[in-house]
């Protein structure tokens, strides 16, 4: 029996391919999420809009290290209500910073980011 190294290469455009129909699926869910959170949403009459907002919110939970489905769906559940850059915004500069700790998972991340917001919208609070 012989046995080689090979080195197994995936050029972007074919892990685009093995990744398009999850993709897909995940931007489907996140739409009947949305809209069953946010059902008076004016957005949700425009597929399209909801599905830029959707690979958006994929995209930029990316670069903080926020892959898996679960947390993304919260960080676009974030994105969608508050709104673009919600992470750096006068007074919320703690988001972003607590996004970017490398020392979190992205599971605390997010739990830390909703306590914390559920506290200031209770306390009325910043």
């Amino acid at each position: 029996m012989v046995f080689s190294r090979s080195v197994l290469t995936i050029r972007s455009g074919q892990l685009e391919a093995l990744l398009g129909p999850h993709r897909e699926a995940f931007v489907q869910q996140a739409r009947v999420s949305l809209a069953r959170l946010f059902p008076d949403d004016p957005r949700h009459g425009d597929p399209e809009a909801i599905r830029t907002v959707v690979l958006d919110a994929i995209s930029r939970a990316r670069a903080y290290r926020i892959e898996a489905g679960p947390e993304v769906l919260l960080f676009l559940f974030l994105l969608f209500e508050q709104g673009a850059e919600f992470e750096s915004r006068p007074g919320q500069l703690w988001i972003e910073k607590t996004l970017r700790d490398e020392h979190l998972t992205p599971d605390e991340k997010m739990s830390i980011v909703y306590a914390r917001l559920e506290l200031t919208e209770r306390t009325g609070q910043s």
